[in-house]
């Protein structure tokens, strides 16, 4: 004990060596300045990822203006289409029909055997389609044709358009304008109609030529879901005008004849059809009757019609429209209707415009066989 003595006091005044370390204040340092203070400010990590959703918003934004802008023009389109007074060089008639206006002609010799011509139905469909049968079965028979509701120089309503809308025309009018039984000429849609109502009443009928026939493969399911969303897009007041002008553009119509029409391919420099199909596609109200077309609602389904038909039943196809599964839907129909004729004719999807001699031949033959 005698080493831990009394510990020897420190001496005044003398500073701790440790204690006078803690004791001085420090200078307080500033922020650190970060490692890419001296770089490019845009290289700021923060500020970067910034700017680049701005600029992304910028481009949406831009895009979604563009596309606004797009359709507002899109809307604009074919305001300066005059009125269509007919589809076919002659005076055209009116047929009430549900309290709307049909436009329907008629030529050729009085008293003659009736052919009554129903045109195919899409977008820019017509009485037109049928002229080249028109004028050439107009020399020695009877011809009417009319434009369908809702297309050519009719009205175009804006009601529910469905497959029953059609047949009842065409019933209507072979019992109020015709009034005997007559030589029916259908092309593609049309024809799928024109059959289940020969299938109802075979009366009407003295003879039926189809020309690339839809009902069995094509437009052949009816309406689903994706079907009615698309008929709503296309009658929605404002976009729905847009889309549908797009679709029935000019550069989109020449598209669609150079497709489906040899001719169109063919005569390229002839823009007749095309400025044909734009007039008609562009009437007020154009727009309902294909959005049900191109919402499957006109389908019309002909497998038990096609075995009850008793009328002479002719099918005409083009051997050039692949695209539309001509080969398989003949085949088709050949094995619903065995007592149907057939003919080839070297043509797209409207043999009768494509080739109209050749076609009127084979209906002028075929009329003749059913007399």
């Amino acid at each position: 004990m005698g080493n831990d003595g009394p510990k020897r006091p420190k001496e005044a005044g003398r500073p701790n060596p440790e204690s006078s370390e803690r004791a001085q204040p420090r200078a307080v340092p500033g922020p650190r300045r970060p490692h890419w203070a001296d770089s490019d400010p845009s290289s700021d990590p923060g500020e970067g990822t910034g700017k680049r959703s701005a600029r992304r918003a910028l481009l949406v934004a831009g895009l979604a203006g563009g596309a606004v802008a797009g359709l507002a023009m899109a809307r604009r389109l074919g305001r300066d289409v005059p009125p269509l007074y007919r589809s076919l060089p002659t005076t055209p008639l009116d047929f009430p029909f549900r309290n709307h206006r049909v436009v329907w002609y008629a030529g050729g010799r009085e008293g003659a055997a009736p052919v009554v011509l129903i045109h195919g139905i899409h977008t820019a469909a017509s009485a037109w389609e049928m002229w080249g049968l028109f004028t050439r079965l107009g020399e020695d028979h009877r011809v009417y044709a009319y434009d369908l509701l809702g297309f050519g120089a009719s009205e175009r309503p804006e009601i529910d358009y469905d497959a029953e809308l059609y047949v009842d025309l065409l019933r209507e009018f072979l019992r109020r304008e015709v009034r005997r039984p007559a030589h029916v000429v259908a092309s593609s849609l049309s024809a799928a109609h024109a059959i289940a109502l020969a299938a109802e009443d075979p009366g009407s009928f003295a003879s039926l030529t189809v020309i690339n026939p839809t009902g069995l493969l094509a437009q052949a399911e009816g309406q689903r879901t994706r079907g009615r969303m698309v008929e709503a897009l296309l009658r929605a007041p404002w976009v729905g005008e847009a889309f549908y002008n797009l679709l029935v553009s000019r550069p989109s119509l020449r598209l669609w004849h150079g497709r489906l029409d040899r001719r169109a391919e063919a005569e390229a420099d002839d823009d007749r059809s095309t400025e044909q199909s734009y007039t008609t596609a562009h009437q007020p109200g154009a727009r309902f009757a294909p959005a049900a077309f191109l919402g499957d609602a006109l389908a019309c389904n002909t497998y038990v019609a096609l075995r009850a038909v008793e009328a002479p039943l002719l099918a005409i196809w083009g051997e050039d429209a692949a695209s539309l599964g001509i080969e398989e839907e003949q085949a088709a129909f050949a094995g619903v209707a065995p007592q149907s004729e057939h003919a080839w004719v070297e043509a797209g999807a409207f043999p009768h415009e494509e080739m109209p001699d050749e076609v009127s031949d084979l209906v002028r033959d075929w009329v003749e066989r059913g007399r």
